[in-house]
């Protein structure tokens, strides 16, 4: 049983988690244990994640309902970067009679980021593998004539067209864990037997974000190569899946939980709802609790007062009750 002290008890009561059943504190989770597997017939390596909190309540961030706290955590991460994000956007009839709404589509990176169900693994990963390869922008002897389960060097095969251009991706990512722990990040990405947070594309499993120093562009590249990226720039650092500003999203998407009671936010005073994604303050006179975007904003500022200051050789860096990230 996890030892919770009486400040924690209290703060963990007002957000809904009990105290009493041995529960790690929001602030100490840690990752399930993991083993690698293959899904039968496609020749790509998963994780399994037994224990991993998929299927819970729907979280709202954004004025979005998002139907698990990991979408809510990674749609964060996205907002946190300034990267445009569409959640489930539109739906696509695949081969089969199936029809499959992709998760997050990222414009600006022309990219499909899709949080794989790790209840139903292998059907979901051979779904997006269909989706995938109708999805992908990149040329291939299937696309000059079109024949259904085609095979092509890029692709296991085909059994669908493929999609409008404008729904066509650069990059299509599949991943099954939420944001991995910023302090097993390398230049080359997570340093970890489990590998959690990993994301997988039609010919890796190593793609990690990445940013790009001069222009600040984020985007999934394969171990996080700054030289693959889109905008074209070159850095004196090839990998940069550690770069400071990733860490720190990294951060606070872990941070962050699903309030289970009802309160009202320390920052803009309106309601904290039961399913609102929330994130406490750092314990100043006691612990506080914020809705994410309110978090978010908030170490945006300080992050401004902080870089002003700089500017003007202010030694003073008292900005108040600093938000958590």
């Amino acid at each position: 049983m996890v030892q919770v002290s009486r400040g924690q008890s209290l703060a963990l009561r007002l957000i809904g988690v009990p105290t009493t059943l041995g529960v790690t504190p929001p602030d100490d989770r840690t990752s399930p244990a993991r083993e690698w597997h293959s899904p039968p017939g496609n020749g790509r390596w998963l994780p399994e994640t037994e224990g991993f909190p998929l299927n819970d309540l729907p979280v709202r961030f954004t004025g979005v309902d998002f139907p698990t706290i990991v979408h809510a955590r990674w749609a964060l991460f996205f907002e946190d970067l300034r990267m445009s994000w569409q959640f489930r956007p539109t739906t696509f009839a695949l081969g089969g009679g199936h029809v499959y709404e992709p998760d997050f589509w990222l414009p600006k990176q022309r990219t499909w980021f899709q949080v794989g169900d790790p209840d139903y693994l292998d059907d979901d990963f051979r779904q997006w593998q269909q989706f995938a390869a109708a999805a992908d922008e990149q040329p291939c002897p299937a696309r000059e004539q079109f024949t259904t389960g085609m095979s092509c060097p890029q692709h296991s095969s085909h059994s669908d067209p493929p999609l409008p251009e404008e729904w066509q991706a650069r990059r299509l990512i599949f991943t099954t864990g939420g944001a991995p722990d910023p302090d097993r990040i390398t230049p080359t990405g997570l340093q970890c037997c489990g590998r959690h947070g990993s994301l997988y594309s039609w010919w890796s499993p190593h793609f990690e974000w990445t940013a790009c120093p001069e222009c600040e562009l984020v985007a999934a590249e394969e171990n996080g190569r700054v030289d693959h990226l889109s905008c074209g720039h070159r850095s004196a650092t090839a990998h940069r899946a550690d770069a400071p500003q990733l860490l720190a999203a990294y951060r606070l998407a872990r941070q962050v939980i699903s309030a289970q009671l009802g309160g009202t936010c320390a920052h803009c005073t309106t309601p904290l709802n039961r399913g609102d994604l929330a994130g406490a303050g750092r314990a100043v006179k006691g612990r506080r609790w914020y809705h994410a975007d309110c978090l978010l904003a908030a170490r945006r500022r300080r992050y401004q007062l902080l870089q002003d200051r700089t500017e003007n050789d202010d030694p003073d860096d008292s900005t108040g009750e600093l938000l958590a990230g």
